[in-house]
């Protein structure tokens, strides 16, 4: 539950509605609109006004920009607790890590603060979407200042069958990687994502173009 408003409501949030507000921040990325850590004037409208088309809530800039802050939060300290390592699985039922009690016993040894993802952790749909909106600016505390040229990034696309075997989706990707952060995105996901992220990319943008 977020912070009253001042002289207003307080910002309540459901899991769907937090998937949808990662779902809008990741397009928003993806636009080109948060230079820094954050979104720029232009980001924070588009956010605010789809958010209400989408779910009814009528919440302001500042409530967004305070739901955006404790994800990362959260993020962070999800990240923090899993490591290094890789592989691990999700416990469906528990709606967390699924580990033993011993790997538990050992991680909250070193990050005493995920004590609470013991037993309701973030799951892997919505992880995803936090990767894309935390994960360049993680480290330094700005965007990331790694720069992919467009050769680079048709030489990966020309790695995957499934992207330049679909003439429509393979020249939907020559235009869409003349964006900066739309290459260093492709160029930062696992390869078996990669050609999973562009199709939606790809099937996002032709729905909101039309027939």
């Amino acid at each position: 539950m977020g912070k009253p408003k001042e002289g207003g409501v307080s910002a309540t949030w459901d899991a769907n509605e937090v998937l949808i507000y990662c779902e809008l921040c990741v397009k928003e990325v993806e636009l080109g609109n948060r230079p820094t850590t954050h979104f720029n004037k232009v980001g924070w409208n588009n956010l605010v006004a789809n958010f209400q088309a989408r779910t009814g809530r009528q919440y302001d800039r500042g409530q967004m920009k305070n739901k955006w802050d404790m994800l990362k939060k959260e993020w962070k300290l999800w990240k923090d607790l899993k490591g290094k390592e890789t592989g691990l699985g999700w416990n469906t039922s528990r709606r967390t890590i699924d580990a033993s009690d011993e790997w538990w016993d050992e991680r909250l040894k070193i990050v005493p603060a995920a004590k609470k993802f013991r037993y309701t952790g973030i799951s892997p749909e919505l992880e995803e979407k936090l990767d894309m909106m935390f994960s360049e600016v993680a480290a330094t505390g700005e965007s990331s200042n790694q720069s992919y040229s467009i050769a680079e990034v048709v030489k990966e696309l020309n790695k995957h069958e499934d992207i330049i075997g679909d003439n429509f989706l393979y020249d939907f990707a020559t235009v869409f990687m003349l964006q900066k952060t739309n290459r260093e995105m492709f160029i930062c996901l696992d390869e078996d994502k990669r050609v999973w992220w562009l199709k939606n990319r790809y099937r996002c943008m032709s729905q909101q173009l039309g027939p």
